[in-house]
């Protein structure tokens, strides 16, 4: 599992549209996590934040899926 290689190429629109999905669940749990802390967080962190939570969610998800 650790050497599994995900096959880009491969994928269906409707898996990259779950990939856009993710990224906007990922926008929102870490504006909500900010908001909620009250944090002053530039926009530009919290859009780069907000993608690497949702990619990292949506590897995670095709990773899962396929075995």
């Amino acid at each position: 599992m650790a050497g599994q290689k995900l096959a880009f190429g491969k994928l269906a629109a409707k898996d990259y549209a779950m990939g856009v999905a993710f990224v906007a669940v990922g926008f929102a749990i870490v504006f909500g996590l900010s908001s909620s802390a009250g944090f002053e967080i530039e926009p530009f962190l919290l859009v780069i934040a907000s993608v690497v939570v949702g990619a990292v969610a949506w590897v995670q998800y095709l990773r899962k899926r396929d075995d």
